[in-house]
């Protein structure tokens, strides 16, 4: 199932205006497509996907992010450049499947997909490894940053 994406400065005008209930709304875990070469899901993309008429209008712009909502107790999150992926990467420096997170105790894990190469902040990943809050995914050329709920808030406000 894909998960739900929305550009970072939708995410920080909801958070100032949420406060509090921010959280509740939009709980759990997130990847952060860092601002790049990125491409919003499509050229119509005002906004964000799934979101109700009426939202906070923000357009993409060359220093916004793509969030993707992992939320919690998803099970697998497949992230790769093909569309069947929950976390679509649209960039030919990424494998149609790159790499699986998970759940696993309360903690998110990742591993790449066999024959995938993957760092972890500058580290070559050839194991399963547990993530922190601002820990670095480079997939191709593509950075990715997770994010845990409170580490996400507290991005969302800068």
């Amino acid at each position: 199932m894909a998960r739900p994406s929305y550009l970072l400065s939708f995410i920080s005008i909801q958070a100032l205006r949420l406060q509090a209930t921010f959280a509740a709304k939009y709980p759990g875990a997130w990847l952060i497509w860092e601002p790049g070469a990125w491409q919003p899901p499509s050229r119509a993309m005002v906004n964000t996907v799934g979101v109700p008429v009426g939202a906070p209008a923000t357009a993409p712009t060359q220093t916004d992010s793509l969030c993707f909502s992992l939320g919690r107790n998803v099970g697998l999150v497949s992230i790769g450049r093909a569309p069947e992926n929950d976390c679509v990467v649209s960039d030919a420096t990424v494998s149609r499947h790159h790499a699986d997170l998970f759940e696993r105790a309360g903690r998110w894990w990742v591993r790449a997909a066999e024959g995938r190469q993957l760092a972890l902040n500058g580290q070559p990943l050839t194991a399963e490894a547990v993530l922190s809050r601002h820990d670095h995914l480079q997939l191709g050329n593509v950075t990715l940053t997770f994010e845990d709920e409170p580490g996400m808030a507290e991005r969302a406000l800068r």
